[in-house]
């Protein structure tokens, strides 16, 4: 259970960080 919600938790970040980099790069104006 509690390595499921590793896996899990590390899958979310991974999203985050590529969803951040895309909007970093999509809209350089933003901060």
């Amino acid at each position: 259970m509690i390595f499921s919600l590793v896996i899990l938790f590390g899958v979310i970040v991974v999203v985050v960080v590529v969803v951040a980099v895309i909007v970093g790069v999509g809209g350089g104006s933003k901060q």
